[in-house]
């Protein structure tokens, strides 16, 4: 359904039925009855409407003031999408949410004695209503989150939107300057030949025919530009490593444009970037090193992976300045060296652009026990609505019709039991431990040393959960922390990771309306509290996932999480209170993957334990604003766990209506 005007009938308070037609104007909903009087949502709430066509949903009475009004993605042109989701959505509307990328209005109306609701979906320009649907309130309340991806979008805009638009147009101005001379575009061209190449009036002009058309244009035109400044040595050493800089508002521009100084400082010949833009658009580039999940046959990708690839490899340097912090135990806000020592020391200069290109962070492991909350894991194929107490959920394996999906929730203790009750296959979380093993890492070889064959041993030993705590577990806190409002927000964000480059630049945390200085104090507090561990580690994009479900012998299992958190670049864990149970959520090397998966089932077959070995093939997260959205505003946690246990009364109602 798509229309314009919806005809309905009209209630108002005194009962009187009037015809009236029903649009969208903004962010509410306006009615014109027939006598020419204009109801609006805004300020007519006691007013009722029905559907005045005849159909199912023609006998339900809709309150007119609305409960909830999103703006969500959406797209009407594709029919029935691909939803991971379960129980499905109605009428497949989440899948076209998932798949959009233009911005519409989902207004959520009460229906009158009925505990369903009321969704229109319109455009909020043209007052259009391209659907309507009654929902169950588990799809309303999925409607109001944001996952971490979505949410980062707002973030980035919020910093950007006043400058981004005057900082590319910074950028890519130079290619409305003079032409760079045939000596400038000789730099470049070395052996290949290019038809019909001349100088044009512009840097535009010449350039243009340097980088494939086969390349979408806006990413064409940050090659192209990238091209310029390096031709015409636009780009100074001071510019490349200010967290300030224009490159920041331009990601493609920015990661070539440090990769190409890497090589300038170990006096490495550039890439050949015109040979690997040609041979990229004509499918013969040899395929990058990179991790399964990352190939590609996207030209454009191709190219920019190859010129990483062959660029100087500092991750080293990166992983050794986060050691370095590690080792202090303290948090720092800033990148290990400032601007002004770097422009005073090559080697300084080197450590601070790693620091950059390799994305050094600051990430927390939250302890929820200390504030008051518990985590719960479900594995399963059901309940994949998110809700307000998810924290993250992946599917496992490969795809096929009703895969298992691994979903970790944070809830108050009230909510716990309610949960369990219904569901008791959940595993309560009793430990949870992250850990990041940067001495892993050979900088000589370039690669992590995984030891898979400790790994493997550690099933045919036996280590002690008094051993295993003291590694691990760190001091039992007793005392509740009770957690304030800004804190809440910095222990979400602060959870996923940020990187502290951003700590440099200003206005970065206002979209959480906070200071840098604030998010600082709040951070070193929480961490003194006992409330969060601090890891500063480094982006590697080869690792991949790896989720291990592990149950048997309690000896056992403590002994192969010791050895997963012990020798793996990046380990979490999450056991039961009984430690026979658990999750472990790893980021190996693939090669170390493919081995471990091979003989892990077996070996612990030979000690009674039943573990399976799946690779997350999806993951959502909805942790930057989890615990500021369950903390109350009266300092209590929301234990409402109604959005995630309804999704099995809707699945059980589905199974028997159509058995019917």
């Amino acid at each position: 359904m798509s229309t314009n005007d919806l005809i309905v009938n009209v209630w108002d308070n005194s009962k009187n039925l009037e015809r009236g037609f029903l649009r969208l104007e903004e962010d509410h909903v306006l009615i014109t009855l027939e006598s020419g009087k204009i109801v609006s949502s805004q300020n007519s709430t006691n007013v009722l409407y029905s559907l005045a066509e005849d159909s199912d949903d023609s006998q339900l009475r809709i309150m007119l003031g609305p409960i909830q009004v999103v703006t969500r993605s959406y797209t009407g042109d594709t029919g029935q999408t691909f939803e991971d989701i379960f129980p499905p959505s109605t009428g497949g509307f989440y899948g076209r949410l998932r798949a959009g990328t233009k911005d519409t209005l989902y207004i959520i109306q009460k229906i009158e004695h009925d505990p369903r609701l009321w969704l229109i979906i319109g455009d909020s320009q043209s007052g259009r209503i391209y659907e309507t649907h009654v929902i169950q309130p588990y799809e309303a309340e999925a409607l109001s989150l944001l996952d971490d991806q979505e949410r980062q979008v707002l973030w980035y805009a919020n910093i950007w939107s006043d400058k981004e638009d005057s900082l590319r147009e910074e950028i890519l101005g130079v290619l409305d300057e003079p032409s760079p001379s045939w000596q400038e575009v000789s730099k470049l061209v070395g052996e290949i030949t290019i038809p019909n190449l001349k100088l044009g009036e512009t840097a535009r002009d010449t350039i243009s025919r340097l980088v494939p058309e086969s390349f979408s244009e806006p990413i064409r035109e940050q090659i192209m530009a990238f091209l310029a400044y390096i031709m015409m040595e636009k780009m100074s050493m001071e510019d490349v490593i200010d967290s300030s800089s224009p490159i920041n508002a331009i990601p493609m521009f920015g990661t070539l444009m440090r990769g190409h100084f890497r090589c300038v400082v170990d006096s490495q010949d550039w890439p050949p970037y015109l040979k690997l833009m040609v041979l990229a658009s004509r499918k013969q580039l040899e395929q990058p090193k990179v991790t399964l999940a990352e190939l590609t046959s996207e030209s454009m990708k191709l190219f920019v992976q190859k010129v990483i690839e062959i660029c100087p490899n500092w991750f080293g340097v990166a992983i050794k300045s986060a050691q370095e912090l590690n080792d202090s135990n303290k948090f720092r806000a800033r990148l290990p060296v400032t601007k002004a020592q770097a422009m005073k020391s090559r080697k300084l200069w080197k450590k601070r652009l790693s620091a950059i290109s390799y994305g050094l962070r600051v990430r927390s492991h939250v302890n929820p026990y200390t504030i008051g909350l518990n985590e719960l894991v479900y594995l399963g194929a059901a309940y994949r609505w998110p809700h307000r107490h998810m924290r993250f959920i992946t599917r496992l394996g490969i795809i096929s019709e009703n895969p298992p999906h691994l979903q970790v929730m944070t809830m108050p203790p009230s909510g716990v039991e309610r949960v369990m009750r219904a569901l008791p296959q959940c595993i309560k979380v009793s430990l949870s431990v992250r850990v990041v093993n940067l001495g892993l890492y050979d900088e000589a070889s370039g690669i992590w040393k995984v030891p898979i064959e400790r790994i493997l041993a550690s099933l045919h030993r036996k280590i002690s959960m008094k051993r295993f705590s003291r590694r691990f577990a760190g001091k039992a806190k007793t005392d509740t922390y009770q957690i304030k409002p800004d804190e809440a927000k910095v222990l979400g964000f602060i959870s996923t990771g940020v990187y502290l480059e951003v700590f440099e630049k200003t206005g970065y945390f206002r979209y959480w309306d906070m200071s840098r200085k604030q998010v600082f104090s709040i951070i070193s507090r929480l961490q003194k509290k006992g409330v969060l561990e601090v890891i500063h580690e480094v982006d590697d994009a080869r690792l991949v996932s790896l989720a291990s479900i592990v149950q048997g012998k309690r000896d056992s299992v403590i002994s192969l999480v010791d050895s997963f958190l012990t020798y793996t670049p990046t380990s979490t864990v999450m056991l039961n209170e009984e430690c026979n149970n658990g999750i472990i959520l790893s980021r190996l090397p693939e090669d170390n993957v493919h081995k471990l998966v091979s003989e892990l089932n077996q070996h612990g077959i030979q000690q009674d334990v039943v573990i399976r070995c799946m690779r997350p093939r999806a993951f959502r997260s909805f942790t930057y604003d989890l615990y500021h959205r369950l903390l109350k505003s009266d300092g209590t946690w929301d234990d409402d766990v109604g959005a995630f246990l309804s999704q099995a009364r809707s699945k059980r109602k589905e199974l028997s209506e159509s058995n019917a």
